[in-house]
């Protein structure tokens, strides 16, 4: 289901890597996919949705989409912050972000009148809350 949002997807690494090197990985992260989200808006994303739910094989390749979106994520990463030793915390950084973004989309789905920005910020704001620096 990636080939629907081609383009937004392609924009993810772009904007993770334009961000400057002072910029924090997760939040660079948070960044990127908060970009991505607004690329595609929230009426297309929920029509994609729907038709993404109707079938199984469909919601299959989700989740497949899903990991895909890691993979991108943590390359993007280790491109800017490119050091071996710290991989294994970018590609943490990449799941956990994508994560965020599943449980956002989960949690917009019913609601007929928010944002899934909002819904993404929200993710967001949450594990910030819960992060030990």
């Amino acid at each position: 289901m990636l080939y629907v949002y081609e383009d937004e997807v392609e924009q993810l690494p772009r904007s993770a890597r334009r961000l400057d090197s002072n910029t924090p990985p997760f939040e660079a992260m948070a960044l990127a996919l908060r970009d991505m989200i607004a690329s595609f808006g929230s009426e297309r994303a929920r029509k994609i949705d729907i038709v993404v739910r109707a079938t199984d094989a469909l919601r299959a390749c989700k989740q497949a989409d899903y990991e895909r979106l890691e993979s991108f994520m943590f390359s993007a990463l280790a491109e800017k912050w490119p050091e071996p030793s710290g991989h294994l915390r970018l590609r943490l950084i990449a799941i956990v972000g994508i994560s965020a973004l599943r449980v956002a989309v989960d949690r917009w789905r019913p609601d007929a009148s928010g944002s899934l920005q909002d819904y993404v910020n929200e993710s967001f704001a949450a594990l910030r809350s819960e992060m030990v620096t």
